[in-house]
């Protein structure tokens, strides 16, 4: 079983493959850690900014509004889904999600906020 620093430490580097254009890799990251621990929010967000990075926004919007259903206030999974619509070109619907995110806590929040700035 991962230590919770272990599982970070596996997030930050499949984030950083994704952001370094080894998608399949930082998926392999995140389907492991879901193996060892069902339904890891921040595993399956990954997964979710793993299919944003290479343009599979159907995909990853679903992977997030899955999510949405069992944790419809989180604001990092509402932002991500702004995310995902805004670079879809879904600006609109995008907006809208992160407007009701940006006035919440965290690093969702601040992500809503950055991301409502470069829309206007």
């Amino acid at each position: 079983m991962l230590e919770p620093s272990q599982t970070v430490r596996l997030l930050d580097i499949a984030n950083a493959g994704c952001h370094r254009g080894l998608v399949q890799e930082a998926r392999t990251i995140y389907e492991s850690i879901l193996v060892l621990k069902p339904g890891h929010v921040p595993a399956r967000i990954g997964l979710a900014l793993s299919r944003i990075v290479v343009d599979e926004f159907a995909e990853a919007e679903a992977l997030l509004r899955a999510l949405l259903d069992e944790q419809p206030r989180d604001a990092h999974v509402r932002s991500m889904l702004g995310l995902c619509l805004s670079l879809s070109g879904r600006k609109d619907e995008a907006r809208t999600v992160l407007e009701d995110v940006k006035d919440s806590e965290g690093a969702g929040a601040r992500l809503a906020a950055s991301l409502l700035e470069q829309m206007d």
